[in-house]
């Protein structure tokens, strides 16, 4: 997976890719796939590490893209349940729920995918800056190994995570509002006793103001246990306390090695995806579901088009960069509504108080159990609200 040669990048390439999580390493395959020349370079000394989200995905945010069968494959998960501020419990059951991955392994294998159909990627190799001529980009800067080269490319992709550094340098505006910037943090816990097949959520002021905290098994005694707080309270007092106060509650004699925390865009995408010849792509672009602050599939959607997209306009000839807004063109086409609605949601429900959400969960206990599903929540939530209702049934009728 690492190329230790200089002689990598003196070499010219049709696309550049920064960043080489999900969004990266798919954009790098599926570009490489149209027949283009592609170097993805990863600042981290291997793809997947360290894990930086609680690695739950829907079966229909990642089938057709990797197998569902396989040591990437951590756990299967077929109901979950919620918890309100009072600790009243909604439980929704299906044959599949959807997977927690083993990020180091599900990113190792999409990063082979692409080494697969042609690219190159290098790893520890960390870009300083853009390269540009009359305006559009000519390349990147890279430091390697105590080196710095000026690697040359037609078309750069940013997949460079949240507040995108490539997308910056090159003027777009990838800043987060405070509001939609939610403090995350988790831990991989072990020693604890769960439900192997069941995740959970909890709710509430005391557990996760503005957001929601996760408990994702692993297997019967392990599971990534984390929380994302609005960035209006966690000014107020961190993540790391919210998530300790729950732990010392619920979990008290579990153990834990590792600690990941970070920012988690959760609104509207980008307005502005692409410049000239370059594209962003996942947290890069903020294609996060603003609604649950999700990121894998999308990620992994997106890439796909933004390679796709690169590998087209080199063969179509004509202008570079009116090829390249397709890119925007799709991705707003495919996903705008979804996320316009999701952020709706996102900003009705998280402003609910705790009164507001154990009054929700009374209302659904008296319903029977089979009749509980997503869609059905959530319309509960925001029934005197006409508007938001049809949001909940754009995002929730196939659930």
């Amino acid at each position: 997976m690492n190329v230790r040669t200089d002689s990598i990048f003196k070499q010219n390439y049709d696309v550049i890719i920064v960043g080489g999580g999900p969004a990266g390493s798919t954009a790098a395959q599926f570009s490489a796939k149209s027949g283009a020349k592609v170097l993805l370079l990863e600042r981290d000394p291997v793809l997947g590490s360290p894990v930086r989200c609680g690695e739950g995905v829907s079966e229909r945010g990642i089938k057709g893209y990797i197998s569902l069968k396989g040591p990437w494959i951590a756990n299967k998960l077929n109901s979950l349940e919620l918890f309100s501020p009072d600790n009243s419990k909604i439980e929704l059951t299906a044959n599949l729920i959807g997977y927690i991955l083993d990020r180091s392994i599900f990113d190792k294998v999409l990063g082979e995918k692409a080494e697969i159909a042609g690219a190159s990627i290098v790893t520890k190799a960390d870009v300083k800056g853009l390269l540009k001529n009359n305006g559009h980009l000519d390349g990147v800067l890279v430091q390697y190994e105590e080196k710095e080269y000026e690697v040359r490319g037609k078309i750069i992709i940013g997949a460079d995570g949240v507040e995108s550094r490539v997308g910056r340098w090159h003027g777009i505006k990838t800043m987060t509002k405070m509001n939609n910037m939610e403090s995350g943090i988790q831990i991989n816990a072990t020693n604890i006793n769960i439900k192997r097949d069941v995740c959970q959520f909890y709710f509430g002021h005391e557990v996760a103001p503005g957001g929601y905290l996760w408990v994702f098994p692993k297997s019967d005694n392990q599971a990534n246990i984390g929380l994302a707080v609005s960035g209006n309270y966690s000014r107020q007092k961190p993540a790391k306390d919210y998530l300790m106060d729950f732990m010392n509650k619920r979990f008290p004699h579990a153990e834990w090695s590792t600690m990941v925390a970070g920012g988690i865009p959760c609104n509207p995408p980008l307005k502005q995806l692409t410049k000239s010849n370059l594209l962003l792509a996942g947290d890069a672009g903020h294609q996060v579901n603003p609604l649950t602050g999700a990121g894998i599939a999308n990620a992994i959607q997106a890439g796909r088009l933004a390679g796709e997209t690169a590998g087209n306009a080199l063969k179509s000839g004509g202008s570079l960069e009116q090829n390249l807004k397709i890119y925007e063109k799709k991705w707003r086409r495919s996903r705008g509504r979804f996320h316009k609605s999701a952020t709706r949601l996102k900003n009705a429900v998280h402003g609910f108080d705790d009164d507001k959400l154990n009054e929700l969960s009374r209302m659904l206990i008296k319903i029977p159990k089979n009749d509980w599903s997503m869609l059905r929540i959530f319309l509960f939530a925001v029934r005197k609200n006409p508007e938001l209702i049809i949001d909940c049934i754009k995002l929730f009728k196939k659930f």
